[in-house]
């Protein structure tokens, strides 16, 4: 048990009464009649805590999505006979850096409460949540008694996924037939589909080539292949894992941030009937997920996400071609994530790199946008530094829209999104290029 800071408070006052006792004479009597009220409150608030107890459990997931709102569960029970104030404090991992989890409630007596409270984390990989102290104060308020987790549940792990959580539907675009609901035009269809599916009667305006010549040979009438459409097309998410990648913004670094995107598109992908694909650079090739749709494909491209750390490395466009033209056949859309500097994109050495891969894949660039320095650009100003600072942020931000001006000028797509909503900008571009691949 643990004396309250009121009764703590009180004590010191009597020891100061008693020290003073050459001042005044009756000073020392005061401080006696003190002790002996504390002395008294403190042994019955001694009892009334020793008659009953709180137990506690914790309940967390196996997986916490990386970035986002996780709920986590405390059980409280009560065995006293009256109603108690507690205050909980729940240690979360170190590598969260939460310092707040102090919660005040009431309990009626022997209630049982569930209460529920959400932590964001900010890191990926394995940690260690620790114990979950309850302190209930006495009736007098003179003494706290602490109870714990127990000893099985002192050190529970769980781990911390890239951001699997629902995505924001509201905000994005449809998938598949959703968009004509919403009004928008079916895109014209280019030329005929790869995938054969019977032979059928000639009729007038079928090309020459699709007849097929055995067929027709057999039936003694001009017979051609029909084709259907095909729909599935290749969607291959680049991550180049760059020294810039190590910028944060609200905690997240831009790679966990591209990591999200990354995950929650592919699922939207692979649910579309879309065959999802990953590729990973950092000193080289580190991982590849060769593009698919089978049901085991979310599993692998999340386990091939989930160790990723930020490298202080240098990924090139070269790199890029190297790696698409050994790996991806097939005419693909390729998105790249990958902290760019816009110097880095206007050079003519990077813009024919770009174009290169560009004319055998459809490519879609993704810019970060700083937030902060947007901020700064657009602030108000009211002293010389303010100036500064805005003429550079609108310099930088001016030199970005110069490389994304030049890339859609040669026929380039590009993202500028800030951080935060960076995955529903990229899906939403994805539902309407996924019919140019």
């Amino acid at each position: 048990m643990y004396l309250t800071r009121a009764s703590a408070l009180s004590i010191c006052v009597a020891i100061a009464l008693l020290l003073l006792r050459s001042a005044v004479a009756w000073l020392p009597a005061v401080g006696i009649a003190v002790f002996v009220v504390i002395a008294v409150l403190l042994l019955l608030d001694i009892v009334d805590l020793s008659r009953g107890r709180v137990t506690v459990e914790r309940m967390i997931p196996e997986r916490l999505s990386n970035g986002e709102e996780n709920r986590l569960i405390l059980k409280l029970a009560s065995s006293y006979h009256r109603t108690v104030n507690i205050n909980i404090i729940d240690e979360s991992p170190e590598e969260f850096q939460i310092r707040d989890l102090d919660f005040s409630l009431t309990l009626s007596p022997g209630e049982n409460r569930e209460m529920f409270y959400s932590i964001v984390p900010t890191r990926r990989g394995r940690v260690a949540f620790g114990d979950v102290n309850v302190y209930v104060t006495g009736r007098f308020r003179t003494m706290e008694r602490r109870f714990s987790l127990p000893k099985e549940l002192t050190s529970q792990e769980s781990d911390v996924w890239p951001s699997f959580l629902s995505i924001r539907h509201a905000q994005i675009k449809g998938v598949s037939n959703m968009s004509l609901l919403c009004g928008e035009r079916e895109r014209r269809k280019h030329g005929p589909g790869l995938v054969f599916d019977h032979i059928r009667k000639y009729e007038i305006g079928d090309p020459i080539r699709s007849v097929n010549w055995k067929a027709t040979a057999k039936r003694r009438e001009l017979m051609v292949n029909a084709f259907n459409e095909e729909q599935t097309r290749d969607i291959i998410q680049i991550i180049a894992k760059s020294h810039g990648m190590l910028h944060s913004f609200n905690g997240l670094s831009l790679l966990d941030y591209a990591i999200n995107a990354t995950l929650q598109l592919s699922e939207v992908c692979v649910h579309g009937n879309d065959n999802a694909g990953l590729m990973i650079l950092g000193n080289g090739l580190e991982r590849y997920v060769s593009p698919s749709h089978r049901p085991n494909q979310m599993a692998l491209i999340m386990q091939a996400l989930y160790n990723e750390k930020t490298e202080n490395s240098e990924c090139d466009f070269s790199d890029i071609i190297t790696h698409t033209q050994r790996n991806i056949k097939k005419r693909s859309l390729l998105i790249i994530y990958m902290w760019f500097d816009g110097r880095q994109i206007l050079s003519r050495a990077a813009l024919k790199e770009l174009l290169i891969v560009n004319k055998r894949h459809k490519v879609l660039i993704v810019l970060f946008a700083d937030a902060e320095i947007l901020n700064n650009a657009r602030a108000k100003k009211e002293q010389d530094v303010d100036y500064a600072r805005s003429i550079l942020s609108e310099y930088v931000e001016e030199e970005k829209e110069q490389a994304a001006a030049l890339l859609r000028k040669n026929g380039i797509s590009v993202i500028v999104s800030t951080p935060d909503n960076l995955t529903v900008d990229v899906i939403n571009r994805y539902t309407e290029m996924r019919h140019e691949v």
